[in-house]
């Protein structure tokens, strides 16, 4: 009787170990004589249920009926029905037989016989489920060393079946299909690729990554795409996966007008960080500013990359890098529409409240009036924040050190040194009334070079020291009331700032404070000025209210209103700033947002006098994230940016709408007002689901920059999940 239940036991471990070993890893794949020892390993050990277990001790054969589950580790047997012969050592499982991998893939069947070597077998109507999606399909199926599947008459695609058709938006059928676990790759003989189950392309040989390959080099899916600019044009990527730390991506571009652009794209990450580095490069036909032809070719390209790496747990460090061969090679190629490149190199420090950075800047100007000469390098800024952890006078200490070193080709150079010690204290009444106090002591050491000081005569240099010290109080009380579902905010603001008349000598430089705009986010700032270089100086009141509301629904509303006031004009801010005079202009933002489906903004800037818009700027998005449209319009009529760019009024809309299951279109354009002209707009149709991304855009571009001539553009972006994603 013991030794009965013994090779009872015995041999249902054999079965079940040679189910759920032989068709994942050939380590385990043993015959059945050498689990004697394999059993007394408790690690190693089966479980096995069923409904009815039955051992037929003359002919050695066991079967278990009803219900079979076997689990070994991470891998499990389901099937109606096991049957083991001791003697063959042939194990076969019937009736709806399913064994799921430790690698998540399943295998699906009607039956499946394993030889007694357990590295072959035979499985009769496979579906191998790759992921979540994917499946390999075949009529019949050998499995061989445990992680070799020959499929025969086989179907794969990761869409799932279309009902309307009874067929998959796209599959790959073949005669032979190897799916190689070891490798992780899948090959084809005699494919076909089908859409919704039409044959469009012939493929005798062809093969892919499995969907548990992350990164492998290969093609990736091509864009095509027709421009007025460069003519006809398709992008061939190619990936090459060099390491699991780095890898390259090469794309030709290949025009009908063009010539062949190459790009690349190289990705490096390191224990301390990361960079990226982006080149293109194309020999090019001459052209002058007309579009016309000069006769020759000459090299453009550009050059992009940015990488930032830890030093220490405070401590960072970057760069960005970006150069051109000319002006208007970036928007020629639509690889980027900006018209000023920036080139840094940054060391950063952060400490809780305290942080030092140092930057060294090199700009490159792309418009047409941009200048090399006027252009600054700035090799040198630096700047620091230090606060102390000892309070004075219930109050907290500061420093702030900044270095600043420009210098230009041709033209004045600045080197400057500043100090600043700040104290500020904020305390808070029984009533709720927000009090601070804010003191600091600033000093500010030029050198300036290659200053012009009249027609004629030479440039000279000149040292300069000033001390700017300030003094600040500001009051807030905030007045809250809750009626019924409204909780409603009504807070004044009222803020004095004293310092100094005439701290801003004529021979100081403006560098960093030349793009100047008042509005509600500077309205309490104790100095209005974005930079060092320019000082507000003099007695000056800042009031202001803020008003809101919120509801228990979530929607809320809020006004912020304000107006500055000086005992004397203050000549360093431009003409039509809104701070010129005493009385500054009405400076405000309203935010609507009546529930999750609305959201309007408007910003403003009314003129002291009659209260007609010198700012006008309205922000409006509605809708859902499926069905949603957004609209701006700006409005900058008489301010300084005006003075140098001219008047500016233009609008902007966009949409984006679920037109149907899986499909979405995206619209938008852009209009200036002031001339009556378009200035850009584009038009999108995307189709997306679990396998597939199809992407057809129209862009119109209506501005000319040179050789760059008004365009029109139509792209069309295919993406097929595991077929060079």
């Amino acid at each position: 009787m013991i030794s009965r239940r013994y090779n009872l036991r015995r041999s249902l471990i054999a079965a079940a170990s040679a189910l759920a070993l032989a068709w994942a890893n050939p380590v385990f794949a043993v015959p059945a004589t050498g689990f004697d020892d394999f059993i007394g390993d408790p690690a190693g050990t089966v479980l096995m249920r069923a409904d009815e277990l039955i051992y037929e001790q003359e002919t050695g054969i066991v079967t278990a009926r009803g219900h079979v589950e076997a689990n070994y580790g991470n891998r499990i047997l389901l099937a109606d029905e096991v049957i083991y012969n001791e003697r063959t050592g042939v194990v076969e499982a019937v009736g709806e037989v399913s064994i799921t991998q430790p690698t998540g893939e399943v295998f699906l069947a009607d039956s499946l016989v394993l030889s007694n070597s357990l590295g072959e077998g035979i499985i009769d109507s496979l579906t191998i489920l790759l992921d979540e999606h994917t499946r390999l399909m075949a009529a019949r199926a050998t499995r061989t060393n445990g992680n070799r599947t020959e499929l025969e008459r086989a179907v794969f695609s990761p869409c799932e079946e279309c009902e309307a058709v009874g067929a998959p938006l796209w599959q790959i059928t073949a005669l032979r299909v190897v799916h190689d676990q070891e490798r992780q790759r899948i090959s084809y003989q005699s494919a076909r690729f089908e859409i919704l189950g039409v044959p469009v392309i012939y493929l005798p040989f062809f093969s892919h990554p499995d969907p548990t390959i992350e990164r492998q080099s290969g093609l990736l899916a091509p864009s095509i795409g027709s421009s007025s600019e460069i003519g006809e044009w398709v992008e061939l990527p190619y990936y090459f996966a060099l390491a699991p730390s780095f890898d390259l991506t090469v794309t030709p571009m290949i025009t009908t007008r063009a010539g062949v652009v190459m790009k690349s794209e190289w990705r490096h990450l390191l224990d301390s960080g990361r960079y990226i580095i982006e080149l293109s490069a194309t020999n090019a036909e001459r052209l002058d500013d007309d579009n016309n032809s000069l006769g020759g070719h000459h090299i453009r390209g550009h050059v992009f990359s940015h990488g930032s790496f830890e030093l220490s747990n405070q401590w960072d460090w970057g760069f960005n890098v970006e150069l051109v061969s000319d002006d208007t090679y970036l928007k020629r190629y639509d690889i980027s529409n900006r018209d000023r490149l920036t080139n840094n190199l940054f060391v950063e420090r952060y400490d809780g409240r305290d942080f030092a950075s140092y930057n060294g800047y090199y700009f490159i100007g792309l418009r047409q009036r941009d200048a090399i000469g006027d252009t600054p390098i700035v090799p040198v800024l630096y700047e620091s924040r230090e606060v102390f952890d000892r309070r004075a006078f219930g109050g907290t200490l500061g420093l702030n050190l900044n270095a600043l070193m420009l210098v230009r080709t041709d033209g004045s150079d600045t080197t400057r040194m500043s100090a600043e010690l700040t104290w500020n204290r904020t305390d808070i009444s029984d009533l709720g009334q927000i009090y601070t106090l804010f003191m600091s002591a600033r000093t500010d050491l030029y050198y300036v070079q290659n200053v012009p000081i009249g027609p004629g005569q030479d440039n000279e240099d000149e040292v300069i020291l000033r001390g700017l010290p300030m003094a600040a109080f500001e009051w807030r009380w905030p007045w809250v009331r809750q009626q019924g579902r409204v909780r409603q905010v009504i807070e004044p603001i009222v803020q004095v700032v004293v310092t100094p008349l005439g701290g801003n000598p004529d021979d100081v430089p403006n560098e960093d404070s030349a793009s100047f705009e008042f509005d509600e986010t500077n309205l309490f700032s104790y100095n209005k000025f974005p930079g060092l270089d320019r000082w507000e100086e003099g007695p000056r009141l800042n009031l202001g209210v803020r008003l809101a509301a919120q509801t228990l629904g979530g929607g809320s509303a809020t006004i912020v209103l304000g107006q500055s006031f000086r005992l004397r004009n203050d000549e360093n801010f431009d003409d039509n700033s809104g701070l010129e005079n005493q009385r500054s202009d009405y400076v405000g933002r309203i935010d609507v947002r009546p529930g999750p489906y609305l959201d309007i903004i408007h910003r403003f800037r009314l003129d002291r006098d009659d209260l007609h818009f010198r700012r006008n700027e309205v922000a409006l998005w509605a809708g859902t994230p499926d069905y949603n449209l957004e609209l701006g319009y700006v409005r900058l009529a008489d301010d300084q940016i005006a003075t140098v760019l001219g008047s500016r009024e233009e609008i902007n809309a966009s949409t984006h709408l679920a037109i149907a299951d899986r499909w979405s279109f995206e619209a938008g354009a852009r209009r200036d007002l002031v001339g009556s002209h378009m200035i850009d707009s584009f038009a999108g149709l995307i189709y997306e689901d679990e396998c597939t991304l199809l992407e057809l855009s129209y862009r119109r571009r209506f501005t000319r920059d040179r050789d760059i001539e008004p365009s029109t553009a139509l792209m069309l972006r295919i993406r097929l999940n595991h077929l060079g994603r």
